[in-house]
Formats: C-alpha cells, sequence, structure tokens
C-alpha cells in the first residue's frame, strides 16, 4: 500500500506550536519591555532572546527530515498482461518491454500502442489508542499506464522488434484524513489532518528483442527515469492540520501547512529477459521465460515549504535539498503451457529486494522511506501470479478472454504486507488494431501502523480497483 512515511507525532506537534508561543511571547516582551523599567524590561529582554533562537529558521529545517513519505507502489503495464495477471513468460505484445523484454520478438508488425488505467482505492483504519481516530478513507486517479512503438527488421538474417516506450513504474497516489488529539501538561489539542500525495515515476525505455534460435529469444531495455507524464514534478505531499483547545495551559487556534515536492527525478538502469520455447507438439508448447530488472540509485530534489499558525503569528520555513532513494533488485520467472491454439494457462514468480530499499539526504543521513525513522529492516516480497487466455477464432477477428489470481506482497517493517487479488480481461484483435479491457481487485492483510510513520496500536488495510483499457494500431 501507499502509506504516509512521515506524520507530526504528538511530541513533534507540542515542539512545534511551543514554539510558535515562544514566537508571540517573545513578540509581546518586546513590546512590553519598551514600556518598563530597567529592571523588567532587561528579564523580559532576555525572554525575547530565548524565543527569537527557539523560532529560528534552523529549528525548522530539523523538522522536516529527508523521507519520501510515501510508499511507490509497483504498476503493471498493458490490459493483456494485467487482465491475465501472469505475463513474464507470455510477453508478447509491446508491454514485453517492461515485463520481459525477450518477448518483443514475438511482434510480426509494426505497431503502436497506448494503454490508459484508472484506480480507485480504499484505505480502512482502527486504532486502540484514544488520541488518535481513523476511519474509511478513498480516493481514486487517472493515469496513462503505457505508451509504445515497435518496430520488426532482422540483422544477419536474425529476427530482431526494437521499440521506444513509456511506462508507469511506481505509483506515489494516497489520501488520507484522520483526527488526532495532542495532550501533556496542561495541553489539549484536537487535531484534523489530512495529507494527500499524487504523482508518479516513470520511466522512458529503449527495448530490443532479438531470436538467437528459433526457440531462444533474448532481449534488454534501457529505462530512463523521470518525473510523471505531463507533470513539472515526480510527486507531491501535502500535509494540513488544524485544530482549537489548549496549549500550555491558554486558548490556541493553531493551523500547519507543509508542501514536500520531488523533483527532477532521474536514474538509470535496465531489464534483461529471455523466453526459451522448451517443447512443442502439435498445437502444444511450454514455454520459460525469466527476467531481471537491476537496482539502482535515483537523484532527486525535495523541497519542502512548511507554515505554522499559532493563535495569529505566522512562521513559514523553506527548504531545498538533494537526495539519493536506493531502489531494489528484482528477479522473476514464468512458465507458459499452451494446451491449444485457443487455450494457454500461464503462472510467474517474482522476488524484489526491499531489504536494500533506503534513502540519503545531502548531509549523508541515511533514513528508511518507510516507517519515517532509521534505517531498518524492511521485508523482501514474493509475488506469485496463475492466470489464463482463451482465444475465439471468429471470421475476421478473434476474441480474447483472460483471468487470473495472485498474491503480491509489498514491503513493510518487520514482516511483508500480504496483498491478494484477482483479474479479468477481455479483447478483440483484427489485422489493423487490437481493444483489450482488464479489471484487477486487491486486498491487503491487516498492517501495523508503524509502517505508516503512526504507533503500534494503529493498524490498515487495503481494497483497490483498478481499470486498464488500451489499444493497438498496427502498420
Amino acid at each position: 500500500m501507499n502509506a504516509v512515511k512521515r506524520f507530526w507525532p504528538a511530541a513533534r506537534h507540542i515542539y512545534l506550536w511551543g514554539c510558535g508561543a515562544g514566537c508571540v511571547v517573545g513578540s509581546l516582551a518586546r513590546r512590553a519591555s519598551r514600556a518598563h523599567s530597567l529592571k523588567h524590561g532587561g528579564l523580559l529582554a532576555a525572554v525575547a532572546a530565548i524565543a527569537t533562537v527557539l523560532c529560528g529558521p534552523a529549528l525548522y529545517a530539523q523538522l522536516a527530515p529527508p523521507n519520501i513519505t510515501v510508499t511507490p507502489k509497483p504498476v503493471g503495464s498493458g490490459a493483456r498482461a494485467l487482465g491475465e495477471s501472469a505475463f513474464i513468460a507470455v510477453a508478447d505484445d509491446a508491454t514485453a518491454a517492461s515485463w520481459n523484454p525477450a518477448g518483443l520478438v514475438q511482434l510480426e508488425r509494426p505497431e503502436a500502442s497506448f494503454v490508459g488505467a484508472w484506480t480507485f482505492d480504499v484505505d480502512h483504519f482502527g486504532s486502540s489508542s484514544r488520541d488518535i481516530r481513523l476511519g474509511r478513507t478513498e480516493w481514486d486517479q487517472p493515469e496513462v499506464n503505457f505508451m509504445s512503438f515497435a518496430l520488426p527488421f532482422t540483422v544477419a538474417g536474425k529476427d530482431v522488434v526494437a521499440s521506444v516506450n513509456y511506462h508507469q513504474v511506481y505509483d506515489f497516489g494516497l489520501n488520507l484524513k484522520f483526527n488526532q488529539a495532542v495532550r501533556g501538561p496542561g495541553t489539549l489539542l484536537p487535531l484534523r489532518l489530512g495529507v494527500k500525495s499524487e504523482g508518479a515515476v516513470a520511466a522512458t525505455s529503449l527495448a530490443a528483442g532479438i531470436s538467437l534460435t528459433p526457440s531462444l529469444m533474448l532481449g534488454a531495455a534501457l529505462n530512463f527515469y523521470g518525473n510523471r507524464l505531463g507533470g513539472t514534478d515526480a510527486w507531491q505531499v501535502k500535509t494540513r492540520a488544524s485544530g482549537h483547545g489548549l496549549l500550555g495551559g491558554l486558548p490556541a487556534t493553531v493551523g500547519f501547512a507543509n508542501t514536500e515536492t520531488f523533483d527532477n527525478f532521474h536514474a538509470v538502469n535496465a531489464t534483461v529477459g529471455l523466453l526459451w520455447d522448451a517443447w512443442a507438439k502439435n498445437d502444444q508448447s511450454l514455454t520459460f521465460g525469466g527476467v531481471v530488472h537491476t537496482p539502482f540509485t535515483a537523484d532527486v530534489d525535495r523541497r519542502t515549504d512548511t507554515t505554522t499558525v499559532l493563535n495569529g503569528a505566522v512562521n513559514r520555513l523553506k527548504t531545498d535539498e538533494n537526495m539519493k532513494i536506493n531502489f531494489p533488485l528484482s528477479v522473476g520467472g514464468g512458465v507458459n503451457y499452451r494446451m491449444s491454439d485457443a487455450w494457454s494457462i500461464a503462472s510467474d514468480v517474482q522476488w524484489t529486494d526491499w531489504s536494500e530499499f533506503e534513502q540519503r539526504d545531502s548531509s549523508g543521513r541515511r533514513s528508511s522511506p518507510i516507517g519515517g525513522g532509521p534505517p531498518g529492516h524492511i521485508a523482501d516480497t514474493v509475488a506469485v501470479r496463475l492466470g489464463t487466455e482463451y482465444l475465439i477464432f471468429l471470421k475476421n477477428s478473434v476474441l480474447a478472454l483472460r483471468g487470473g489470481v495472485f498474491r503480491e506482497e509489498r514491503p513493510a517493517l518487520g514482516n511483508a504486507m500480504g496483498v491478494y487479488g484477482y483479474s479479468l480481461g477481455a479483447g478483440w484483435s483484427t489485422k489493423r488494431y487490437s481493444v483489450d479491457f482488464a479489471y484487477q481487485f486487491r486486498w491487503g492483510d491487516d498492517a501495523s501502523g508503524r509502517n505508516l510513520g503512526l504507533d503500534r496500536a494503529t493498524r490498515y488495510r487495503i481494497e483497490e480497483h483498478m481499470l486498464v483499457a488500451s489499444l493497438i494500431v498496427y502498420f
């Protein structure tokens, strides 16, 4: 699940707004010092000086640790692949560039493709703490999932297919609202908080597949990562809070607004794959596939704009820094058994080394993208998928029906979060074009609030709906 990585716990709220109170006291002290005797003025001036130090920009800079704030959620490419769920050993359309580039060589004609997706996510929260109240939150978003142009040709008698592609790799969408009470000596401050994250990391890739022998195909893609398509940044996280209560025994009205913008995302990695037609007899065949997505370190600029308001006194802090984020190695394998021209069954297994997922700020400080704290144990994940496709041959076209089930773990502190799902899909192909649709539904096990930067008393589970549509035009 996309999960909040950095929250302002109660102690931090008290500290921050306590500084705001210091600013107010300091301002009043400076005014009072001009109206009282030298003796009292000296005392008030000292209070004013201390308050000024407390409210300095260095303090506010420390309140924004170098976190990416939302766990990146891997995104699969293409309506056909997502409808069937398992695709590593199938990979027979242009989305092979992201699943297994070796499969590109199965394309017989030049083609252009476009894939759009719409997601609807629901999170269910619960907490045994009396100070935090969460419930159901939901959000939806449209996105460009995949685009490509592929061209078959021959080199030294070998079949080759090259393609240029755009595909979304990690999604950072999140929308969370909840209530939290800040408690302390003389302090009871009910707050209404909201966190909204939008954006994605995408890659433009140059890919190619070659048929070394009639039964062995190899392929590779070079992926250049950058900001989301059409966006001025990669992703942006907005945190808002407001409340009215007692702070240090005095009435207080507070507000907090923090915007983190992650921009100029740059990274390069490779995807290498193979397909092996191990056995074929009449209309039956057995194909094995393997793929490796190499790890990479991303360079990204993080801009933070924080505004705090206490009883009308406003403080604002802006910071800019460069960050390095380590993304993990992923290795997958699959098998596709074609029982006839019409019916096939495929299965995938994929492992991702999330234990290496961490980030460093411009000062070299290391931290965990999950939970918002120091580097800790993040569980590796394993995905297992099973799918099928059945073709109905019409007079001048082919109708395809697809379905699948899967278990795709997501990274979390301690143990991985189990996510289960099923998929349904359909497609219609002619000599000039192909149209495909897919629906996926996912639900997840209860996970600890530690993964969100909340305490252990908080638990959450997810529900996700995804609709995907694609159009392929053949030339």
